[in-house]
């Protein structure tokens, strides 16, 4: 039979616990941190003046809740970063402004998820600033993202798997070659995304066999809406239901022609439509 003594100890442990766990996921977070278990930030977090990336990936298993605020830090690093591979990395809800690579994770892992997050970088002088710089991952989602003035909005290279959805990006400011979406990836998807003001919209290569881009939009772009780069090996992209108007030389371009492609819409394009895909 257990005692009201017990009990009470039983229930003295159980609160204990319980404020040391919420004591440790409460924690303030500040810049340059490396963190290993799940983090909110609770404020704005400035961190101009910090010589280093804004927040360190430490630890599989991590999900950084911005909670509705935002990381500020200096041109010439990055806001979010990880140096080893990881695993099952959650990085969500809120802003990144004025890093070189607002999220740089280029040592691969898997089951990487990007989500609600506003990504604003900075570009001094044409230094291939990035949104999202990710390569070597499996299973990555991508979701909600709005991203601004990066000569790379997206730069995704030698990942399994990846989803890109309901997103939009937008060159602004970035000078030099600007590309809205760069991605290699073996299998995945591009579904709802808009594109605006870029070099390249969409520029599409490496092993992509499977890979799928629907109802997505790259208008007012300085050279081709979508770039299909399918120039080496079998391929079997499907681009369906996209809109590619006014860029200057192409609506969509495929170095071979794309077999499941239909529905397109393109015009206004300085040099063709559409080139070895169909459109309406």
């Amino acid at each position: 039979m257990i005692g009201k003594y017990t009990l009470a100890l039983y229930a003295t442990f159980a609160v204990a616990l319980a404020g040391g766990t919420a004591s440790a996921s409460a924690a303030a977070l500040a810049c340059g941190d490396v963190i290993t278990d799940d983090r909110k930030l609770h404020a704005d977090l400035d961190c101009t003046g910090h010589a280093g990336p804004g927040v360190t990936i430490g630890a599989d298993g991590v999900k950084l809740n911005l909670n509705g605020h935002t990381i500020t830090g200096p041109d010439d690093q990055n806001g979010i970063y990880a140096a080893a591979k990881r695993k099952r990395v959650t990085i969500e809800n809120g802003a990144i402004s004025g890093y070189n690579h607002a999220v740089e994770m280029i040592s691969g892992g898997r089951d990487l998820k990007l989500s609600d997050l506003k990504l604003t970088v900075q570009d001094p002088g044409g230094f291939n600033s990035m949104g999202i710089d990710i390569g070597y991952f499996r299973h990555v989602r991508m979701d909600h993202l709005r991203i601004r003035d990066a000569n790379y909005g997206l730069f995704a290279f030698e990942n399994r798997d990846l989803v890109l959805r309901d997103s939009r990006i937008r060159a602004g400011n970035a000078t030099g070659q600007t590309i809205g979406a760069n991605i290699d990836s073996n299998t995945g998807l591009v579904d709802h995304v808009r594109v605006k003001a870029a070099t390249y919209g969409f520029y599409l290569s490496g092993p992509t066999t499977g890979f799928k881009v629907t109802d997505s939009v790259a208008n007012g772009g300085a050279n081709i809406g979508f770039n299909i780069a399918n120039t080496d090996g079998p391929r079997a992209y499907a681009v369906k239901r996209n809109t590619a108007n006014d860029n200057d030389n192409y609506g969509f371009y495929a170095a071979k022609r794309v077999r499941h492609s239909g529905g397109n819409h393109a015009s206004g394009n300085g040099v063709e439509d559409c080139h070895n895909l169909k459109c309406v």
